[in-house]
């Protein structure tokens, strides 16, 4: 084992307190994404995907949905490496957010097969119709 990795692990048995951090970050993210991933997917139109800038809404509401969107972006990040939904959880927070470029990130992950079947597979579970996606997306 290289000396490195040692002093590593030698730091982690000396202050075992702090393996709870990044454990309670990880469990929060994954239950979080849990309850409020499907609420979300299930609450945007079909056509959200096909908008191109977001809808005209008030300033605190703009500001709210932004908020919500940057918590959902960088949860999304961290579940990449974390456990959770990582990809369908950036997405929509990727999707919330208001940021030139952001068709075009959005079209890059929704032509990711197993994000756009995961997406429908959301919507159907919540009874809503299907989002209609992009052409050139890999729609299930």
């Amino acid at each position: 084992m290289p000396a490195f990795v040692e002093q590593i692990w030698a730091w982690v048995l000396e202050h075992p307190t702090w393996l709870w951090i990044p454990t309670a970050v990880s469990v929060t993210a994954l239950i979080g994404a849990a309850v409020a991933l499907p609420r979300l997917v299930a609450a945007l139109p079909a056509d959200h995907f096909l908008q191109e800038g977001p809808a005209p809404s008030s300033m605190r509401r703009k500001i709210a949905r932004n908020a919500l969107g940057l918590v959902l972006a960088a949860a999304g990040l961290a579940m990449l490496v974390l456990p959770g939904q990582g990809l369908l959880t950036l997405l929509v927070g990727l999707a919330l957010l208001d940021f030139p470029g952001r068709q075009r990130v959005i079209r890059a992950l929704l032509k990711i097969p197993a994000v756009a079947r995961g997406l429908q597979w959301i919507r159907k579970r919540g009874g809503k119709a299907p989002f209609d996606l992009p052409r050139g997306t890999d729609s299930p």
